[in-house]
């Protein structure tokens, strides 16, 4: 059977659910691992906003029918040819992806106020990704009459758009923390 609209949505509910959980563990190292105190501060409080982003994801997808890994079955079976992993441990490998991504980058050594700064414009990144993910689902589930998932996905562009608001208002004084530890570093 060829994929409906609302097989679609299912989808990419489902696997905007996994980025959100690759997110979370991001988060919890990041909170770990970065020094600027403003920059510590938005990691933490990122926390509980993700976790119910997460259930309301999860919420939508079970009643969209599905389950709650990601459901690009193409995507799944090229890694397991290529990388010589199970349709399992794939929906891991974007995490672990990422978290390479960010260790050869911690790995070159660069300053901690560079990793700071990194990991802000890379926080910036996501939440902008996730808004726009989120915009075009609650498009789509109002479209298929399914008022009750856009009432979950509009909390979370809610959660994401107050973020990217605090990110707006801190990140210009966070960067220039970063580029005076700098300055005062050479």
């Amino acid at each position: 059977m060829a994929m409906d609209l609302r097989e679609l949505l299912r989808t990419q509910c489902t696997n905007v659910l996994a980025r959100e959980r690759d997110i979370a563990k991001i988060n919890l190292q990041m909170v770990d691992e970065v020094t600027n105190p403003r920059l510590k501060s938005m990691f933490s409080d990122r926390t509980s906003p993700i976790d119910k982003e997460i259930s309301n994801l999860e919420t939508v997808v079970d009643q969209l029918g599905g389950e709650t890994k990601p459901q690009n079955a193409g995507f799944l079976l090229k890694v397991e040819e290529l990388f010589g992993v199970g349709i399992n441990e794939a929906a891991e490998l974007s995490v672990k992806t990422m978290m390479a991504a960010h260790r050869a980058f911690v790995d070159a050594k660069p300053p901690q106020y560079v990793i700071d700064a990194h990991d802000a414009l890379e926080e910036e990144r996501l939440v902008h990704l996730n808004i726009a993910d989120y915009t075009g689902l609650i498009v789509l589930a109002k479209q298929l009459g399914e008022n009750d998932i856009a009432a979950l996905l509009q909390w979370n562009i809610d959660s994401e758009s107050s973020l990217r608001t605090k990110l707006e208002m801190e990140l210009p004084q966070v960067l220039a923390d970063l580029s005076n530890q700098g300055k005062m570093a050479a």
